[in-house]
This record gives structure tokens, C-alpha cells and sequence, in this order.
């Protein structure tokens, strides 16, 4: 096991890659003790009665198991960043020593530092968790800090080692960004090529959060209510809750009891784009999970996904992928 990164790393965390609403806070996988301070072993390799749901060629493979359930951790080392891609199905409610860190919503991120690990964390039994992190090294990030007052700032924290959040409070996905967690979760690309690919989505995610820091951080930014965020949380709900249905912004402000001024300003803030954009990126995403998961025709794909025929999905996906959705599924991804 690597022991470098267990202290002073800085992390970037995604909680909930498996859509359950649930609110859970994910811990670097290389130093694991069950409360009350048992230490958990953790093995080599992926047993072969455990058939992985994503490639991740590259990847490092470790595992482990107990009363608690079982744990698997994918890990790749890129020259200064890190990636993890971890799953916790737990089988009875678990409790374990993990790093100081906020509770954190499905598809929320945050960008943290951690001078040591130092909290609980607990797990409901009879679910599956999914966890996706990059941790960057100071230096990596060094290279964008002036560029970046806010950054800047973090970094100065960093270096007198002190805890840190970057973002203050954890933020939504957008859709860009959930598409790059996609690309690395669906690279089928060999092992030699996938480094240069790796490289390219830690650095594009690490834009995605600067620019979201930028927008946060700008003049006149609004500051939203507890009520106007869980009104905008339940809009988005609706949207994902089935994607066969365009909602417009008058109908999903019905729905919600919010002014439609609000909701499209509060969605935009939360979620780094508009209602249409995040629902048509939407779509799209799922329009890709079938494609690969499905042997379904394209003209019921196109259906599901809320386009009235194939040639409105084709051309829909052709502008965002570069690829036709026969194409797609015909390449494997």
C-alpha cells in the first residue's frame, strides 16, 4: 500500500456515482479502521468472484472484507494527481476512522485539504456506495494558482498546513463535469494510451473547478436560502426522474412552488449550467448508457431519452459526442 498520500493531500471528491440520494462522506481508501480502532487489511487485486463494473485500465486493484461488507478501490498514479474509484457494498451499518469531511450529496464536490485523518464516518447496511476522487499534489496545482486568486488562497493554507476547503461548501456537478467521471469510468482504451488520457480529465476537472470558484467567488454573487436550493434540488429531480418528458421552466416552477426567475438563477448557480443544457446533457448521458448497455433500436433509445425520432437524437448526439449514435455503439465505449 502507498503510504505517501495519507498525509497533507489535497482532495477532490465526488460522493454518490451510483445516483443514491443519500448523504454520505467517502475517506481515502489507503488507511482503514473500523471504529473502536481495529485496523482493516486490505489485499492486492480484485477477487475473481467480484466482476468489476468499469474497465479502468491503468488502474491498481485492491480489495478488502469483513462482517462490514466488501470494499474494492481502483487507483491510478498520474505524474502529480491521483485517481481513486471506489465501492463500499455494505451489508450491516458500519462505522469507521476516516478524514474530517463535510457530508457531501450525490453528484456534489468539493476540493479539500486534510493535514491528517481524523473522523468518523457511518455506512447504512444494504447499500451500494460509490465514491470517484482525484487527489492533486500542492505542486500540480501550483501551476494554476495565478490564475486563480482563490487558488492562491488555498494553497497559502496548504503550505501552513492547515484544513481547507476550496469551495467553502460542497457544489453540485455540472454536466461537463460529470461527463468527464464518465469518460474515465468508460475508457477502454489500453494501458499504454490511457496515462495521456487520465492527464487530460484531471486537468479538465480541475478547470471545471476554478471556473466554478470564479463564478462563486465573483461580484455580486446572490446568496440562496436553504428553501431556494432544496425547491431547485427537487427540480432537478424531476427532470432525471424520467427523461422520455421535456419539462419547461413554467411546469418544473409549478411543480416546485418557485418563481421561475429564481429557479433558473438557483438552478444555474447549483448546478454550473441552464435547466435546458442540463437536461438535454442529460439525455444525452443516457442516451450513451443505453447505446452501451442495451441492444435496444435507436428509434426507442431516441423515445426514452425524450426525442421524438431518431434523426432529432442523431443530431443531437453528433454535435456534443462527434459521432453518430450507431457509431458510438458500434466503437465499444
Amino acid at each position: 500500500m502507498p503510504r505517501q498520500l495519507c498525509r497533507g493531500v489535497v482532495h477532490f471528491t465526488i460522493a454518490g456515482i451510483m445516483g443514491e440520494d443519500v448523504m454520505i462522506q467517502s475517506f481515502s481508501p489507503l488507511e482503514i479502521k473500523q471504529l473502536g480502532g481495529t485496523r482493516i487489511e486490505v489485499f492486492q487485486g480484485i477477487p475473481s468472484k467480484i466482476n468489476p463494473t468499469y474497465q479502468l485500465p491503468g488502474f491498481e486493484r485492491l480489495h478488502t472484507s469483513g462482517g462490514f461488507g466488501a470494499m474494492s478501490f481502483f487507483h491510478y498514479a498520474g505524474d502529480g494527481f491521483d485517481i481513486w474509484y471506489s465501492n463500499y457494498e455494505m451489508t450491516t451499518k458500519s462505522a469507521f476512522i476516516a478524514r474530517k469531511e463535510k457530508p457531501i450529496r450525490d453528484k456534489q464536490f468539493e476540493l479539500s485539504y486534510f493535514p491528517f485523518i481524523h473522523s468518523a464516518s457511518e455506512f447504512a447496511g444494504g447499500f451500494e456506495y460509490s465514491t470517484f476522487d482525484i487527489h492533486y499534489s500542492p505542486a500540480y496545482l501550483k501551476k494554476f494558482a495565478a490564475h486563480s486568486p482563490g487558488l492562491a488562497a488555498f494553497l497559502e493554507k496548504v503550505e501552513k498546513r492547515e484544513r481547507a476547503d476550496l469551495l467553502k461548501d460542497p457544489q453540485f456537478l455540472s454536466p461537463s463535469m460529470m461527463g468527464l467521471v464518465s469518460r474515465v469510468l468508460h475508457c477502454n482504451m489500453t494501458a499504454e494510451m490511457a496515462p495521456f488520457y487520465y492527464e487530460s480529465v484531471a486537468q479538465l476537472m480541475l478547470i471545471e473547478v476554478l471556473q466554478r470558484l470564479n463564478e462563486l467567488s465573483g461580484k455580486g454573487a446572490i446568496k440562496y436560502s436553504a428553501y431556494d436550493i432544496e425547491r431547485t434540488i427537487a427540480a432537478k429531480e424531476i427532470i432525471v426522474s424520467d427523461l422520455s418528458i421535456k419539462y419547461n421552466i413554467g411546469s418544473l416552477a409549478r411543480a416546485t412552488g418557485f418563481n421561475e426567475w429564481k429557479l433558473q438563477h438557483t438552478f444555474k448557480h447549483l448546478f454550473g449550467a441552464t435547466i435546458f443544457d442540463y437536461a438535454q446533457s442529460a439525455r444525452l448521458e443516457h442516451a450513451k448508457r443505453l447505446l452501451r448497455d442495451t441492444a435496444d433500436p435507436i428509434q426507442l433509445i431516441a423515445m426514452q431519452c425524450g426525442y421524438p425520432d431518431h434523426s432529432n437524437l442523431t443530431a443531437a448526439f453528433r454535435k456534443s459526442f462527434g459521432c453518430t449514435p450507431e457509431q458510438f455503439r458500434s466503437s465499444g465505449k
